[in-house]
Formats: C-alpha cells, sequence, structure tokens
C-alpha cells in the first residue's frame, strides 16, 4: 500500500504544486501543502485508517480467536523463548542485510537525484513547468503499475530471483 500511496500522490501532487506556484510565490504553496500533509495524514488518515492490531476490525491473527492462558501453563521454554523467533540484533548480525540495505540506499538515492533534478531540467531546456510536472505524474503512473505488478509477482515467483531482477 505505500508504494501505491506513492504513485498516486506523485501523480497528484507535481501539477498541483506547479499550478499553486504559478498562482502564488512559493512560501505560500509550502504552506498550503504543509496544511494539505498535516490535515489529510496526520488527522483525517490518523484517526480513519491507522488500527494497530487485528482486533480493532474485528479480526484474529490467522483468524484463530485466542484462548486465555493461565500464566503457569506456559512452559520454561516459551517464557525463554524459542530460538527460531524473529529478532532485531540477530537480523542485523546478517550480512544479506547489509547487502539489501545497501542496494535499496543506493537506489533510492539514483532515483531521488533523477527526479529531483527531472523537472528543473525539462524546465530549462524548453518544456512548460506544467508538461515538465506532468512528466513526473507519469512517472509516478509507471511506478504505481510497477510496485503493484512487483507486489503480484512476489507471490508467484521466487522472491531471491524477483529481487535479484528488480536491481537489475
Amino acid at each position: 500500500f505505500q508504494a501505491s500511496g506513492a504513485g498516486i500522490a506523485g501523480f497528484v501532487f507535481p501539477p498541483l504544486i506547479t499550478l499553486l506556484i504559478s498562482s502564488f510565490v512559493f512560501r505560500y504553496t509550502y504552506l498550503i501543502l504543509g496544511a494539505i500533509v498535516f490535515i489529510g495524514v496526520s488527522i483525517i488518515a490518523g484517526i480513519v485508517l491507522i488500527r494497530n492490531q487485528p482486533e480493532d476490525l474485528g479480526e484474529y491473527p490467522d483468524g484463530i480467536k485466542p484462548e486465555p492462558i493461565a500464566q503457569d501453563d506456559i512452559s520454561v521454554d516459551q517464557k525463554s523463548g524459542d530460538d527460531t523467533q524473529f529478532s532485531i540484533i540477530k537480523q542485523f548480525k546478517c550480512p544479506l542485510i547489509w547487502l539489501i540495505i545497501s542496494f535499496v540506499m543506493v537506489n533510492s538515492f539514483a532515483m531521488g537525484t533523477t527526479v529531483t533534478h527531472q523537472v528543473a531540467y525539462m524546465t530549462d531546456i524548453g518544456f512548460t513547468a506544467m508538461i515538465a510536472a506532468s512528466t513526473m505524474s507519469a512517472f509516478a503512473i509507471a511506478q504505481l503499475l510497477g510496485s503493484n505488478l512487483f507486489g503480484f509477482m512476489a507471490m508467484k515467483v521466487n522472491l531471491r530471483h524477483l529481487t535479484s531482477g528488480h536491481f537489475i
């Protein structure tokens, strides 16, 4: 959902920002955008969309309603924790996680640099600001479609092969 939201925002906001900057000075545009983000994300989305537990929606993890368990019924192995459980410390000791983090950082840097300078470059070579912003919207739609396709493929294809292909 995060990638879809970023794609939709990338489609809507570049033309909106260009229109606001052409109508107002950029300082007022940033105030308007700050108000949109504060009201839209912090207040409305925070109240309406955020649910912290499946129980908030009347659901249960794995669809199984939990049975109350007395503390005395828990075995010693369950109290101490199983070695197969997820541990942040254990994950950060794995070299593969650092490779993934490195790839994501380099990819984000390259894409961020390209996207940041795209509108300025296009206006410098003669395109109007609205056309330059519209290319950003087209880029965001491609990102939206690609991320959803990648998510669908992740359910069907070996994730290692798919991730390797993503960085090519």
